[in-house]
């Protein structure tokens, strides 16, 4: 993609490229004036959207994967060398990963009949995310042709989140005869997209007190995440039509993260360890995890706010 967009920009800056024109046959203008508006989209994120649409298609496996967040951008021009900017990036997605797993009570039960299909159940895993992301910036505005330079800063605030929830074919029970407990390998969940879900513990006393065996996840709740950043930016713009331009930008930011505590809800098979219950019972517990907090500063693909460094742009301008 990185390259696509860099023989753009050079094509952009090619002599072909170099029109004087300011104004249409039709008389219309080129350049955008005082006062005028325009909306802007991701030309790569209409690409990758395409691609993911017949890739996931053609591969049941990925058929549920996650959408990444899209980007929209606005500008207001002041005149015709100082702009207004902002933008708003959105993304609300939902995966959902199956394991076929043994029925263990029907395993248990049942006899063994050359080649009858064993009784499989099913295992779920959902992850959903949310992203809500908010800019704003100033840009300045050099060229007297089609071919624009721009500059400028901004900055940023997003919001995100993310939540795992498991769902498991084979209920937990302590009956004398056919109990089922957790399985360490049957249970534990994977998909093509995220890989292991690390969601089996089989540490027998830290996590939960008088557990039997391993634990499961219900629910893992990763907490909210808060991102604010500063950014420098630099790029040109050409005037493919009266106003209607493509374009490409680069741009160095720094941004601090601060996310919330995350909680966990596990299932196992425990007893309390004292003189008065000796019972053991299927339970949950909700256990809290850990919280992170970090600082970047790179190049606009490690930018959570701002999008991929490098973006091709297409504006509108009215």
């Amino acid at each position: 993609m990185k390259k696509s967009i860099v023989a753009i920009i050079f094509l952009l800056s090619s002599k072909i490229f170099f029109a004087q024109d300011l104004t249409s046959k039709k008389g219309e203008p080129y350049i955008p004036e005082a006062k005028d508006w325009s909306i802007g989209v991701d030309v790569g994120q209409v690409i990758n959207y395409v691609n993911g649409f017949f890739k996931t298609n053609n591969n049941p496996v990925s058929s549920n994967a996650p959408i990444n967040a899209y980007f929209i951008s606005g500008k207001y021009f002041k005149n015709e060398k100082k702009v207004y900017r902002g933008s708003i990036s959105i993304g609300f997605n939902s995966y959902n990963a199956s394991n076929m797993v043994s029925d263990r009570i029907a395993s248990t039960n049942s006899v063994s009949v050359f080649p009858a299909a064993v009784t499989m159940k099913e295992n779920l895993w959902n992850r959903k995310t949310s992203l809500i992301g908010l800019s704003f910036g100033i840009e300045n505005r050099r060229g007297k042709t089609r071919l624009q330079g721009l500059y400028g800063a901004e900055a940023g605030l997003s919001i995100s989140h993310s939540k795992d929830k498991f769902t498991y074919g084979n209920v937990l029970n302590v009956s004398i005869i056919t109990p089922v407990g957790v399985d360490s390998i049957a249970d534990a969940m994977f998909s093509p997209i995220f890989g292991d879900a690390d969601n089996i513990s089989q540490n027998a006393n830290t996590i939960i007190q008088g557990k039997v065996g391993n634990a499961r996840i219900l629910e893992r709740n990763n907490g909210t995440a808060v991102t604010f950043g500063l950014r420098t930016f630099a790029g040109v713009e050409y005037f493919l039509l009266p106003k209607m331009s493509i374009g490409g930008e680069f741009g160095l930011g720094l941004a601090f993260t601060s996310g919330a505590r995350s909680k966990t809800t596990w299932e196992s098979i425990g007893q309390s360890i004292n003189s008065n219950s000796s019972e053991i019972n299927v339970g949950s517990t909700t256990t809290d995890g850990s919280k992170v907090s970090y600082i970047k500063f790179n190049s606009d693909n490690l930018n959570s706010i701002f999008g991929a460094s490098a973006a091709l742009k297409l504006n509108f301008y009215f």
